[in-house]
């Protein structure tokens, strides 16, 4: 029981060290972009490792799609928003690699 209250003691604390580095890293909507699909990806991995029962596909396939593509809108990334961008206004850098494996850190330690 105590190791388990150290191992998520520890846990939490990388998480919250890991968003501040994502933060302050990339830009504020693509860590949000990478952030919102945790409690997406927490339905599978509960399918994958708990071995929960996923809803019938024709649920399970249209709300992952609305999800995902909502959590882009939403947020805008910059990594989809300057590509598309027809303005050369905006140039279009690459992401900080580190960012990214923090934010990808939280979605996963969520």
């Amino acid at each position: 029981y105590i190791l388990n209250i150290w191992i998520r003691g520890i846990l939490h604390a990388t998480v919250i060290c890991a968003t501040q580095w994502a933060v302050t890293k990339l830009p504020i909507g693509d860590t949000q972009a990478v952030m919102y699909q945790a409690p997406l990806l927490a339905v599978y991995f509960g399918w994958l490792l708990l071995k929960e029962q996923l809803p019938d596909w024709y649920i399970l396939i249209p709300s992952t799609m609305l999800s995902f593509i909502g959590c882009i809108f939403v947020s805008q990334p910059t990594f989809l928003v300057n590509m598309v961008s027809m303005n050369d206004s905006y140039a279009y850098s690459p992401l900080d690699v580190s960012g990214v494996v923090a934010s990808v850190w939280v979605v996963f330690a969520w």
